[in-house]
């Protein structure tokens, strides 16, 4: 019986002070058995060591050979290929982004498509910063999704599954927004379930598992599965991975179901960030709250489960497709998540980027958020142009100041402003 192939695109953006563990995931693969049924194809970018050293201080880096720049390689049972070199190209831009996975697809056909982006991530803002250039840039959340959307018009391939190796990747409003791509380019979404740490998600062993488990399961769905079992049950990673299918109509249900418990908060003048505070002995780290941990809130005040919060767990137990969110439900951090920010100060700093996502439109749960907010009426279908492959975005000084003092916690805030300096960047 003949094998399905496989294409697995990885783009690995160590344009930034991430180069380091960046190149050495890339080089773990190397190291890989590569069965004759993929083709692991990457496009790498490198920081050069100085900008590294001066984002996060002196660090011991043990890399063979230096380079800086960007690169594609092929991997495959024949061996390893340095097939390009580009000019040091912007990888915060979607069209680069876009050029590297349609010259994928092209030149490298397949049954199923896997694509790994890896780099940081900032949630519904974007991902795929570039530090390397004459201001720190960000690839935002529209185009990345847009990416998607001209990809299938191009080639008409649907993506078989997306790993997402970046933070804040675990919000139900990113799920949204690639659920409601024009044509559902992407089936399943991969993910890990709470923010990754700076050495990535090891995709090179989620790849080893899935060239194991292809040879004997057809269907993706239960591959996908075992992999992510497999996976998480390893006892030398660190991150558990969340499989989710990207159906847009149980999207659309999960996020009617948010605008009916958004009016059960309001109506019952439930403030969850004060209760938060109050009932856990530990700090919400992130600005988003677990699901589970939400509808418990909401059933405690009220004295009752409203048949919302039941209709709202059954739609997520449907989109999760792995593990069950009982398991998910244990850390106010961990699992699927909504945004949550501890000040009115911090959404403002992000509402016009939150309010343009498509999780809003019609849904009173921006209300929640801040009660002067106008309540939702229905309104006509609101309808994204997914054409548009924007420009990167320029990230602000204290996003890239906040990004060196998460890295090299002994940097003041005086000596991260400093380095933006000698950048040339405040």
């Amino acid at each position: 019986m003949r094998t399905n192939k496989w294409t697995v695109l990885i783009y690995a953006n160590g344009n930034n002070e991430l180069e380091p563990e960046i190149t050495k995931a890339i080089e773990n693969l190397k190291m890989e058995h590569i069965n004759d049924n993929f083709n692991i194809v990457i496009q790498l970018a490198r920081a050069n060591e100085e900008l590294v050293q001066k984002l996060r201080g002196p660090i011991y880096i043990n890399q063979k050979e230096r380079w800086s720049g960007v690169r594609r390689y092929l991997i495959n049972n024949h061996g390893i290929y340095e097939v390009e070199v580009l000019e040091n190209v912007n990888m915060a831009d979607s069209q680069t982004l876009y050029s590297f996975l349609l010259w994928g697809i092209n030149n490298y056909p397949s049954d199923y498509i896997m694509i790994v982006l890896s780099g940081h991530g900032a949630g519904f803002i974007g991902a795929m910063t570039d530090f390397t250039k004459e201001r720190p840039y960000l690839m935002s959340l529209d185009s990345l999704v847009n990416v998607f959307y001209n990809l299938y018009k191009t080639t008409k391939k649907k993506v078989e599954v997306l790993l997402l190796d970046s933070c804040y990747m675990n919000l139900i409003e990113v799920w949204h927004e690639f659920a409601n791509i024009t044509f559902n380019p992407i089936k399943y979404l991969v993910i890990a379930s709470e923010n990754v740490n700076i050495d990535g998600i090891s995709y090179t062993i989620f790849i080893r598992h899935l060239q194991q488990k292809v040879k004997n399961v057809k269907n993706t769905k239960a591959v996908l599965i075992d992999v992510i079992k497999e996976f998480n049950e390893s006892d030398k990673i660190e991150e558990n991975l969340i499989l989710v299918s990207l159906e847009k109509n149980k999207f659309e249900e999960l996020k009617s179901c948010f605008d009916n418990i958004a009016k059960i908060i309001i109506e019952n003048n439930i403030n969850i960030e004060k209760l938060l505070k109050k009932e856990l002995s530990y700090e919400k780290i992130n600005p988003f709250i677990n699901i589970m941990y939400l509808c418990n809130i909401i059933n405690s005040q009220l004295g009752y489960t409203p048949s919302e919060s039941n209709h709202m767990l059954e739609i997520v137990k449907d989109i999760v497709v792995y593990p069950s969110i009982e398991v998910l439900s244990n850390d106010v951090n961990n699992g699927p998540a909504i945004y949550m920010p501890d000040s009115l100060g911090e959404l403002d700093e992000f509402r016009q980027c939150y309010k343009k996502l498509l999780f809003l439109f019609n849904n009173n749960w921006i209300v929640v958020l801040d009660k002067n907010e106008k309540v939702v009426e229905k309104e006509s279908e609101y309808i994204k142009n997914h054409n548009i492959l924007e420009q990167p975005i320029v990230l602000k000084n204290k996003y890239v100041i906040s990004s060196i003092l998460e890295q090299s916690s002994y940097i003041s805030v005086e000596e991260a402003i400093d380095i933006l300096k000698k950048l040339g960047w405040y």
